[in-house]
């Protein structure tokens, strides 16, 4: 991607028809329905490592930020390979290797991929974004843009882009940051194994999407874009506020006396 915006305006052949058969307007109906936000184990018809190699050769920029970040590394993380040692569920596969077969151990090259640009941004094969700078904070679905694909900026980019506010939302995170235990024959009813998205709402941050601080903006201009390093609490410890039960109590006079 250039300092205007622009892609290269060739890209596989095989890709192009792809998303041109996927954004093509139905013979039905005139508008798509609202796609579906990011999965575990996404069902593909396309190559995710080919794919999204030719997604990081476009957005060299972005793709630099997403290499070594959580999301790249999610499967080939050291903790989440010694935990796997300890279980190896194709429940905590599907999310940790998503682009691959959660039913047994996923080759290197998708292994390396983590949660990778197609994962999130390659949905039912089309590209999904959120809607352009000036609407990213919205939550709630809008029909224009949810169901329409937009036109390319410029000749230059080879392909439309689904544009919808539930991207830039909680909705596109929790397909992967909230869920129960997977045993849920074993139990009456499923009991929560991560709830992020509902510990989220009942935050005080409950109106900030999680894309304002796990994504903050990055570059300036034309090149400006959230960053896809995805900061979190284990790699950036200093970001960390503790919480009124972490924080320390100021020590009394007579407890200071005793120290000393």
């Amino acid at each position: 991607m250039d300092h205007e915006g622009r892609l290269p305006a060739k890209l596989p052949a095989a890709l192009l028809l792809a998303i041109a058969l996927t954004l093509a307007p139905s013979t039905t109906s005139s508008r798509r329905a609202a796609p579906r936000m990011p999965v575990p184990e996404p069902p593909r018809s396309l190559d995710p490592v080919a794919v999204n190699r030719d997604c990081e050769r476009c957005h060299a920029e972005i793709a630099r930020e997403w290499r070594g970040s959580k999301h790249q590394r999610a499967y080939v993380d050291a903790p989440f390979q010694a935990a796997l040692a300890k279980e190896p569920l194709p429940f905590c596969r599907g999310c940790h290797a998503p682009e691959a077969r959660s039913s047994r151990p996923p080759p290197p090259e998708r292994a390396e991929l983590g949660v990778a640009c197609v994962t999130c941004h390659v949905v039912d094969g089309a590209p999904l974004a959120a809607p352009a700078p000036g609407g990213e904070d919205q939550g709630s679905p809008s029909p224009a843009s949810s169901s329409s694909p937009s036109s390319p900026a410029s000749p230059s980019v080879p392909h439309p882009v689904l544009r919808d506010p539930r991207f830039a939302s909680a909705a596109a995170c929790g397909g992967c940051h909230e869920f129960a235990f997977p045993d849920h024959a074993a139990r009456r009813a499923p009991e929560p194994m991560q709830l992020t998205l509902t510990e989220h709402a009942a935050s005080a941050y409950a109106d900030v999407p999680c894309a304002r601080c796990h994504m903050p903006l990055a570059g300036h201009g034309p090149s400006a874009h959230r960053s896809h390093a995805f900061a979190s609490s284990r790699r950036t410890p200093e970001r960390r506020t503790p919480g009124p039960r972490a924080q320390r109590r100021p020590r009394s006079p007579r407890a200071a006396r005793r120290r000393s």
